[in-house]
């Protein structure tokens, strides 16, 4: 069963001040979740799925991948 949503991007560190793009697979492994779980492609959500449903993942500048489970 799906549970996350995960949204790749960018962000700037709290440590070096850099841009860094933090792509899909290195947010699953920084959130530690199960890929299985994970929607990761945007068009998915034109197949039906309510965003509402889902825990939603982004990257974070502060380091911190707890998942507080946020939902939209």
């Amino acid at each position: 069963m799906k549970k996350y949503i995960i949204h790749p991007g960018y962000i700037v560190s709290k440590t070096d001040r850099q841009r860094h793009y933090i792509g899909v697979a290195q947010l699953i492994h920084l959130y530690r979740v199960n890929p299985k779980e994970c929607i990761a492609n945007a068009d998915d959500f034109y197949k039906g799925y309510n965003q509402a449903d889902y825990i939603h993942l982004y990257p974070r500048f502060d380091g911190d991948y707890t998942i507080k489970n946020e939902r939209i």
